[in-house]
């Protein structure tokens, strides 16, 4: 993840100045999922390489920099925080579920805010 968060948050940052050239009133919200696997692999075609640096690792930062350097860019930044190998079954699982339902939950009351502030 580290290897790619430079161009994600440029995307994040640009998508983000794109929203506001289109409507100063626009409400600007972005949903970011972070892996936090203790490993992972990956497919390129048909080769298949298991990450040397398991997500679990890189995430916490990853996670503190999409906070301090993307989320400015956004009305709402929402950090869906996961745990996925890549792997037969695919299973997919949040980091805490709970938590997810509530900060998710919260950002909807919250962009639902700034609507009828805005409009």
């Amino acid at each position: 993840m580290t290897a790619q968060i430079d161009r994600v948050m440029s995307d994040l940052s640009h998508q983000a100045a794109t929203f506001q050239r289109q409507s100063n009133l626009a409400i600007k919200v972005g949903i970011v999922g972070v892996n936090f696997a203790d490993e992972y692999t990956g497919y390129e075609g048909t080769r298949e390489h298991i990450a040397k640096s398991p997500p679990s690792r890189e995430a916490p930062d990853i996670v503190r920099r999409l906070t301090q350097f993307v989320g400015p860019h956004f009305d709402e930044l929402v950090i869906l925080q996961f745990r996925a190998t890549n792997r037969p079954p695919f299973a997919f699982h949040w980091l805490d579920e709970n938590a997810t339902q509530l900060d998710y939950g919260s950002a909807l009351v919250r962009i639902s805010d700034e609507y009828e502030r805005r409009f």
